[in-house]
């Protein structure tokens, strides 16, 4: 293991995602580490994505989008989540607010679902206290999903 800073590029990612679409459009960060995994992703020069069909939707938002905030604008953010037509909660540990590694929270917000991930990926980029969310578009060269005993590939 070494500092993602001491690293420029990776030649292949290879790592898994709690929801995708067939135009490999994702949403990860269910564990808690989105913004690690994101900052892995865009400096990987291959994305692959290895899940099991009940990861495949049609359309993103059936899995709650996880967005990591700095944790004095966790307030401010959850507002503007609702501003987007959205709704949100701190995800919870126990009693208290889950950290992540870098000493941020977690919203778990819903936006139903999700026709224009690269639209609301946008608006929440433009949200101050965003440190970064879950939607992963255009990072991913291939998703294998295994089915039954077999795999299908999407690229």
């Amino acid at each position: 293991m070494i500092d993602i800073n001491e690293v420029t590029s990776i030649d292949i990612t290879i790592d898994g995602t709690d929801e995708f679409t067939s135009d490999l459009d994702l949403i990860k960060g269910g564990g808690g580490a989105l913004y690690q995994e994101k900052i892995v992703a865009l400096k990987s020069k291959k994305l692959i994505i290895i899940a099991d069909s009940s990861k495949k939707v049609d359309i993103l938002g059936k899995f709650k989008l996880p967005i990591e905030v700095e944790i004095n604008s966790f307030d401010y953010v959850l507002n503007q989540i609702i501003a987007i037509n959205g709704e949100g909660a701190i995800r919870m540990a126990s009693s208290s607010p889950y950290t992540t590694d870098q000493g941020n929270y977690i919203i778990d917000a819903d936006f139903g679902l999700i026709n224009n991930p690269v639209e609301l990926s946008h608006k929440l980029s433009q949200i101050e206290g965003i440190i970064g969310h879950g939607l992963f578009i255009n990072l991913a060269d291939k998703v294998i999903m295994g089915y039954n005993d077999s795999t299908i590939t999407y690229i």
